[in-house]
């Protein structure tokens, strides 16, 4: 009896194929899911996404890095325009008092928002100050 490479294929599929099925059945036993837990988008980032994405690309242009603006929102308050740090940050962008100020006094003309308070909090300033921070890299480098 000689060597069958098709019959070595089908001897790897098939032990894969049982691999595969050990696999499944090990996440079953101990309760794990075997899909990709996903997280669910906080509700809080519908009212803001279409306002994040506009200034970005606004002061960015459209190749604007939205997705990064939005992950750090996310990271830094979770979508929660009430959301306060221990150390004092606040907002979405988690800006410190003094920094969300200088902010709003700074990029008024540029911001669509009516009230000092909302311009502080909101996604504009965010997608401006990155910008700024960016330029300013960009000059020193």
């Amino acid at each position: 009896m000689g060597y069958d490479p098709q019959l070595h294929v089908l001897l790897i599929l098939m032990g894969r194929v049982v691999l595969c099925i050990v696999l499944l059945m090990l996440c079953a036993l101990f309760g794990v899911s075997c899909t990709a837990a996903a997280q669910t988008i906080p509700r809080d980032a519908e009212r803001y996404q279409l306002t994040l994405k506009r200034e970005a690309q606004r002061t960015w242009g459209l190749d604007a890095p939205v997705a990064t603006f939005a992950a750090q929102v996310h990271q830094e308050s979770r979508w929660r325009a009430d959301a306060r740090s221990p150390v004092g940050a606040q907002g979405l962008a988690q800006f410190m008092p003094s920094t969300a100020s200088w902010i709003g006094g700074v990029y008024a003309s540029h911001l669509p928002i009516v009230t000092k308070a909302e311009r502080e909090r909101t996604p504009p300033p965010l997608a401006h100050y990155l910008t700024n921070l960016a330029r300013l890299c960009a000059k020193a480098a």
